[in-house]
C-alpha cells in the first residue's frame, strides 16, 4: 500500500477569497471511482487493479467559452457570463485561459488546483479522461508526484474546429487520475488509440533468453495453450525507457493514417 496526499491551492492564491466562494471543494474532491456492475469486470484482475488505482474529479465550477479561429491563424475567444460562476470581475479571461502560440491547444488554470504528493519514489499520476462524456476530452499525461510534489493541475484541450464551444459544468466528472507505481521491472500501462486505457502491476518482472520472444502469444497451462491472439500485429517497438503519454500520444498520431485512423 503506498500513500498518496492531496491538496488544494485556493488557501495560498491571492484569489483565496474568491476561489472558496466559486464551491465547496467538499463536493468536488477526488473520489474512487466505482467498476461498472458486472461479473467479468469484478473479477478481472487487471480492470479490479485500474479501478483500486483510479480517482474522478469533479469541475468545481460552471464555465463556458467559445473559440473561433480567424483565416489569418489567429483566433478570438469569449467567454460567456451567464454560464459561468466564476467572478470575471476579479478574474480576467488570461487569469482562467491560455493558448498555445500555434493556437492548437487552450488551457485551463482552474482556481482552485489540485496537487499530489508521495514519499515513494516512481509513483505515477496519470491524468485522463476515459469513460467520462458529462464534459470534453482532456489531453492527457502524466507525472512523477515523488519528483515532482505538490505540482498544481492544469487541464488542456485540443482545438480541432474553426468554431468550438466549450462548456464546463459544476459537479460532473471532469477528469480521472490513474496513479501507478513504476518500479522500473513491474509495472504495464495499456494505450488505445493514444489514450490510456488501464495499467496495472505485473507480479514479477520479464527476463528474455535466448534468440526469440514471444509477442501476443498464448497462455501455456501444462502444456495446454490458451487464449492465442486472432489478430494481425502492424508494428512493435521497444525502448530502452519508460514512454510518457506524451510520446504514446505522439506515436500514435505519426503513423494512425497509416491505418484508416
Amino acid at each position: 500500500m503506498i500513500d498518496i496526499g492531496y491538496l488544494n491551492d485556493s488557501e495560498q492564491s491571492e484569489f483565496a477569497a474568491t476561489t472558496t466562494s466559486i464551491c465547496n471543494l467538499e463536493d468536488v474532491q477526488p473520489t474512487r471511482i466505482n467498476p461498472i456492475d458486472s461479473e467479468y469486470i469484478k473479477y478481472c484482475p487487471s480492470v479490479k487493479t485500474f479501478y483500486a488505482n483510479t480517482f474522478e474529479v469533479r469541475c468545481p465550477f460552471d464555465l463556458e467559452f467559445t473559440i473561433q479561429k480567424n483565416d489569418d491563424s489567429t483566433w478570438n475567444w469569449n467567454i460567456n457570463r451567464d454560464k459561468t460562476t466564476i467572478d470575471l470581475q476579479r478574474f480576467t479571461g488570461e487569469d482562467i485561459l491560455n493558448f498555445t502560440s500555434d493556437g492548437k491547444v487552450v488551457q485551463i488554470y482552474p482556481n482552485p488546483r489540485w496537487s499530489f504528493v508521495s514519499d515513494t519514489k516512481n509513483v505515477i499520476l496519470l491524468q485522463h479522461s476515459n469513460g467520462i462524456t458529462t464534459n470534453p476530452p482532456i489531453i492527457s499525461g502524466q507525472l512523477d508526484i515523488y519528483k515532482w510534489p505538490d505540482r498544481p493541475l492544469s487541464v488542456g484541450y485540443y482545438i480541432n474546429k474553426n468554431l468550438q464551444t466549450f462548456k464546463l459544468r459544476r459537479g460532473q466528472p471532469w477528469y480521472n487520475l490513474t496513479f501507478t507505481h513504476n518500479n522500473t521491472t513491474n509495472a504495464c500501462v495499456i494505450y488505445i488509440n493514444g489514450s490510456l486505457d488501464a495499467s496495472d502491476t505485473l507480479s514479477a518482472s520479464y527476463t528474455g533468453s535466448g534468440n526469440n520472444c514471444r509477442i501476443a502469444g498464448p497462455i501455456i497451462e501444462g502444456g495446454v495453450y490458451h487464449d492465442e491472439l486472432h489478430a494481425r500485429i502492424a508494428q512493435v517497438l521497444c525502448y530502452e525507457r519508460v514512454l510518457t503519454a506524451a510520446d504514446v500520444s505522439q506515436n500514435y498520431n505519426a503513423t494512425k493514417s497509416r491505418y484508416g485512423y
